[in-house]
């Protein structure tokens, strides 16, 4: 329970982090924007993020069939080198979506055409599934957090957000995979999966 917890936390301290990069590069304001340009509640709402991340790629693997997306395949010792693959990848994401925010459709091809080149490095047929699930769903919730007024996109192309957005949720998929694997989900038989 504790690794949840510190998974949940750092997740949340993370993504609270990019999201000043937003900030920063002019990609999205807050209507109270008192914590450094952001509202007091977006690190619990990356919390948040991050527990339904975590939950369901879980899902996602334990419907579809691909348990061995967390169980299998080479770890290092302290499972370091994935997630910080991951982390990396990420936080380009994040970067790039500032300075490039003014061509929504050629950042999202790129954000999509990367993330299948790595689904298919990383031999993880469940991470397509979960990362689609996750954009969709990221993407719709702050499409309706927007039509509350709480913040608004500087361009937004559709629904009050960027086009781009999907691909930066695609982007988290892989580090909550890492996560799970290498943190969250002990290497043990297949049937011990949560």
């Amino acid at each position: 329970m504790s690794r949840w917890l510190l998974a949940i936390v750092f997740g949340s301290v993370l993504c609270t982090l990019l999201d000043q990069l937003h900030v920063r590069f002019g990609v999205l304001t807050y209507r109270d924007g008192s914590m450094f340009g952001q509202a007091p509640w977006v690190p619990a709402l990356f919390a948040v993020a991050t527990l339904v991340g975590l939950l369901g790629y879980v899902t996602w693997a334990r419907k579809l069939g691909y348990r061995r997306d967390l169980t299998d395949g080479p770890r290092d010792r302290w499972g370091t080198r994935e997630a910080a693959m991951a982390l990396a990848w990420m936080a380009l994401a994040y970067a790039l979506s500032g300075p490039l925010q003014h061509w929504p459709r050629a950042l999202l091809v790129a954000y999509v055409a990367v993330f299948g080149l790595r689904c298919w490095s990383l031999g993880a047929p469940g991470l397509g599934a979960s990362g689609l699930q996750f954009a969709l769903g990221g993407t719709m919730f702050e499409a309706l957090l927007a039509s509350t007024g709480a913040f608004h996109y500087r361009h937004p192309d559709l629904w009050g957000v960027p086009l781009w957005l999907p691909g930066v949720y695609l982007h988290a998929t892989p580090l909550i995979r890492a996560v799970l694997r290498r943190w969250l989900i002990p290497v043990a038989p297949r049937s011990a999966l949560p």
